[in-house]
């Protein structure tokens, strides 16, 4: 072993993480075919439930971390939609007679974004 191949060995030794939402929701698939082949094969129905039953309490773990990432991807999308402000030294000490004057200048009015407002 050389001094330099360290690094490589590092890189190598930390595994790609695998666990997607698209890799897990493809795993649940798998499962489910899975478990729905031996209930239309299995005469006898109480066998293909108790696999079912296991199956499902083997992938609590999975399940968990399934929604907490679909969550997280939800949350992300949703603070998409919100403009990042600049933080403007006039405007981000505001007092009460400048607050209005304060809000509307980091906004664009409605008419100014090209749509219609009727106020009356």
């Amino acid at each position: 072993m050389l001094p330099g191949d360290d690094d490589e060995d590092l890189e190598e030794a930390v595994p790609e993480n695998k666990l997607t939402l698209e890799n897990l929701a493809k795993g649940f698939w798998l499962f489910r075919s899975a478990v729905d082949f031996f209930y239309d094969m299995d005469p006898c129905l109480l066998r293909p439930l108790k696999l079912k039953q296991l199956v499902e309490e083997g992938l609590l773990p999975y399940k968990n971390i399934f929604n907490e990432m679909k969550r997280q991807r939800r949350q992300t999308e949703i603070t998409m939609y919100f403009p990042k402000i600049a933080a403007d030294p006039e405007t981000s000490l505001t007092t009460s007679s400048t607050a209005g004057r304060a809000a509307s200048a980091n906004f664009p009015l409605p008419q100014a974004l090209g749509y219609e407002v009727d106020y009356l």
